[in-house]
């Protein structure tokens, strides 16, 4: 029999024998093993793509009811995406904490401590506030309060399904949340989110305080959304009119009132844009027309970078950062926001949805549909 006083520190006697049994460690991560797991992943991907891709006409053309359902499910659903190893950098360096957003939480999070001034970042539609983990850095060493989120639906907060009204909804709460903010920079689909939120649509109250605005990669229109889901999806443009139709019914809204041709007038506010020409999800010609039906916006157009890689852009960034620290102050200095960043006392500030300034068919859908 084996001695096993030895193992308790026990001295064992001359005549024993000591055997010593290596424990195998956990076995190290296989590289070749994750690649293949996400080569597997992928190709199921593709595979329940173009499965989708084959139904939706059929469904489009025999059922059309049902397709219209699937088509409205579909499209306020965002896609929620793992960040990357960077974002998870970024966001390590940031204190975290939740917004109440009626039935929901925002997740959010802040980096800088002692900023006189508080900058939001807001990400636009299957996005994640850590894309534009970039600009904290950057924007702290100015003397900004950073402040991101994820909107609902989307990232860490609760909720499976969003919309653009929704959205705009939850960046109005951030900035109560907040007390207004010196800058504002939005991407992509958040840039209308945001227009839509400081317009005072829908429901939503219009005395938001806020500085400095600046787009990156921005939409000027809204009916585009419709037909690059239909190239998406598959599904015919009659099932999608519809879909349009139930949305603008659930919501209290018509499609063209967040055009930002209709919303950029009610906002008095500078704007910077940057686009880059190689845009291929929202192209430039939209950041070129916001840029002219703003009054005084300033354009600042790249090359390469797409629509997503430009937040990421040394260039880019410096021209933003720069921007927003010159132009970057609010009117009004006197409301601050807790350096915790959570919610103030205030009864009016506290109760985002269902407030006596908001739409109460916009309540209802937004309280309804996520089930």
């Amino acid at each position: 029999m084996q001695n096993r006083d030895h193992e308790h520190g026990v001295d064992s006697p001359k005549n024993s024998t000591i055997v010593r049994v290596d424990i195998p460690s956990s076995k190290p991560a296989d590289p070749m093993r994750n690649r293949q797991k996400r080569r597997k992943g992928t190709r199921l991907r593709k595979i329940g793509y173009r499965t989708f891709r084959w139904v939706t006409p059929r469904l489009s053309r025999w059922l059309p009811c049902v397709a219209t359902r699937l088509a409205e499910r579909v499209f306020l659903t965002p896609q929620r995406n793992r960040p990357p190893r960077h974002e998870m950098k970024w966001l390590s360096d940031a204190r975290e904490f939740t917004v109440p957003f009626g039935n929901k939480e925002l997740r959010a999070w802040a980096w800088g401590d002692g900023g006189s001034r508080t900058a939001l970042l807001v990400h636009g539609w299957a996005g994640r506030g850590s894309q534009l983990g970039s600009l904290a850095a950057p924007l702290v060493a100015q003397g900004f309060r950073v402040v991101a989120f994820d909107g609902p639906g989307h990232g860490r907060s609760s909720g499976r399904r969003s919309s653009l009204p929704e959205m705009a909804g939850a960046v109005a709460a951030m900035l109560r949340n907040l007390r207004g903010a010196d800058a504002v920079i939005a991407h992509s689909l958040g840039a209308t989110a945001t227009a839509a939120a400081l317009a005072g649509y829908p429901g939503l109250d219009s005395d938001l305080d806020v500085g400095a605005l600046a787009f990156v990669a921005p939409p000027s229109e809204v009916h585009g959304l419709i037909r690059r889901f239909s190239q998406m999806t598959g599904l015919s443009m009659p099932v999608l009119q519809e879909m349009r139709r139930r949305i603008e019914k659930r919501f209290g809204i018509e499609w063209h009132e967040l055009q930002v041709s209709q919303l950029a007038p009610r906002i008095a506010r500078p704007v910077w844009v940057a686009h880059c020409v190689d845009d291929r999800e929202i192209p430039i010609e939209q950041g070129r027309e916001l840029a002219a039906v703003w009054p005084g916006a300033s354009l600042h157009e790249t090359a390469g970078l797409g629509h997503r890689r430009i937040l990421r852009d040394r260039s880019t960034i410096r021209h933003l950062v720069g921007y927003v620290a010159r132009y970057g102050t609010r009117s009004n200095q006197s409301g601050k926001a807790s350096p915790t960043g959570s919610l103030h006392d205030s009864g009016a500030t506290r109760k985002v949805l269902g407030s006596p300034g908001r739409s109460a068919t916009f309540d209802a859908a937004v309280a309804g549909y996520d089930a």
